[in-house]
């Protein structure tokens, strides 16, 4: 996460457990989204498994949880609500301020 606060780019970071059967599923679209978005968004992730501190400080209630942090890394990041394909990834992905 040092790499997301430090940087002024926008970024959609996943929060996940390896092992979670909706982390596995999501994995493919996920994967898709972060390679088509390259040079444009940032895609990243947390395991709360390594990092449980860093996953209760974003008050992680699920998994997959996914937030989204724009330029201003001094603004609270936003919750995707989405769905979970490749496409709605991207355009939310676009859509961070």
């Amino acid at each position: 996460m040092v790499a997301v606060m430090k940087s002024q780019d926008k970024w959609i970071v996943q929060f996940l457990i390896p092992q979670c059967g909706a982390v596995k599923g999501l994995k493919p679209e996920w994967d898709k989204a972060s390679a088509n978005m390259c040079g444009k968004v940032k895609f990243g992730e947390v395991n709360c498994q390594n990092c449980p501190e860093l996953c209760g400080k974003y008050k992680v209630p699920h998994f997959p949880y996914i937030l989204q942090f724009g330029t201003d890394k001094t603004k609270e990041p936003i919750q995707y609500k989405g769905a979970w394909s490749a496409g709605a990834l991207e355009e939310a992905a676009l859509s961070i301020a």
